[in-house]
């Protein structure tokens, strides 16, 4: 650095002038006072600058004034914006789909109402975009399969609540596939404004014009109305007591005969005998009704409810609508409900008999 001195203020045209040693010992001490004098000169300054930082930081920092984080959540994005700036806080934005209740809300905020911070300090919040879908699709002319898979992708995709639901779908005879959606409610268009349930009417494809009748004649009750469940025929119970060497809760009589090609129209009638020996806290009974005529098969379901409130689906099958007959064994307390298109038609409590 002394070198670094004596190019500055050092001359080199200035013309030599022989100086004796006592001068030269002069010049030296004066040289080396500077340099020093320099030296220390730029030290001072430099921590009287980091010093001066300091103060000026932490006083601007002390300033600031303590603030309550206001709660957002339920407010448009607009308010929410102007409730942070009253108390000198800023927004983080950022946006995801939610529930179409909540568009243009405020969802989330990173910092809990009511937390104490410093003026100036940034808060995230999550603002809602709503649903990922908000009107109902047209979805004539597809296969259910099809729409289902469609929804489950794209609701997965956002991880978002579904806000459209496939309901129970509705049987018809067509000449269309299989599956295929003949039409829809809500209709194509209808806004989306909570989670809403759309049903379908789909084809089941052209029907029969006859059917060959099933053996049901041997079958204790219960298997019978499983091969219903399985084979959807139109059918009516009757019971008696047992005769001769007939065994008790079996279809001892079908008419028309197994085997026997019938028009789709076709009832089949069964006489089964009455069930003995069952426990003494059970009831055996017929449920006989009476519902409307269908233009199409409908689903019909008995439920049971036990004293504890679980419910558990016992027998299920089709109905045209017409006489209804469901035979039953069961524990005495229990409620039975009958349903057709999931809607309930008769409930019970099972009594002693």
């Amino acid at each position: 650095m002394k070198n670094i001195f004596k190019q500055l203020f050092g001359s080199k045209n200035r013309e030599k002038i022989e100086l004796t040693e006592e001068e030269l010992l002069i010049r030296e001490k004066i040289e080396k006072e500077f340099y020093f004098k320099a030296v220390w000169g730029i030290i001072a300054s430099a921590v009287f600058i980091v010093i001066l930082f300091a103060i000026i930081f932490f006083a601007t920092l002390e300033g600031q004034e303590d603030t309550k984080v206001p709660n957002l959540i339920g407010l448009k994005l607009s308010e929410a914006i102007i409730e942070l700036q009253e108390r000198a806080l800023y927004p983080k934005l950022t946006v995801k789909n939610s529930s179409p209740k909540e568009k243009g809300l405020i969802i989330s905020q990173d910092i809990s109402p009511g937390s104490v911070v410093k003026a100036g300090r940034l808060i995230n919040i999550t603002s809602s975009l709503g649903g990922v879908i908000d009107i109902v699709g047209s979805y004539e002319g597809q296969t259910i399969n099809a729409v289902r898979a469609e929804l489950q992708k794209l609701f997965s995709s956002t991880s978002s609540e579904p806000i459209l639901i496939i309901g129970t779908p509705i049987e018809i005879v067509s000449d269309e596939p299989e599956g295929t959606i003949l039409s829809q409610d809500p209709p194509a268009g209808t806004e989306i404004t909570e989670v809403t349930e759309v049903t379908f009417h789909i084809s089941k494809g052209k029907l029969e014009s006859s059917y060959v009748v099933p053996t049901m004649k041997g079958l204790p009750f219960l298997d019978g109305l499983n091969k219903i469940t399985q084979w959807p025929i139109r059918y009516r119970f009757t019971v008696r007591n047992r005769r001769n060497d007939e065994n008790p809760g079996v279809i001892v009589y079908q008419t028309p005969d197994r085997g026997i090609t019938v028009p789709w129209s076709t009832i089949v009638e069964m006489t089964m005998t009455a069930p003995e020996d069952y426990p003494s806290d059970f009831s055996f009974g017929l449920i006989e009704l009476v519902v409307s005529n269908y233009p199409v098969s409908l689903p019909m379901k008995l439920e049971r409810v036990n004293s504890e409130g679980d419910i558990e689906t016992i027998f299920t099958s089709r109905t045209f609508g017409g006489p209804l007959t469901i035979p039953y064994l069961e524990k005495v307390g229990n409620k039975l409900i009958v349903t057709v298109d999931g809607k309930e038609i008769n409930s019970f409590t099972v009594r002693q008999k």
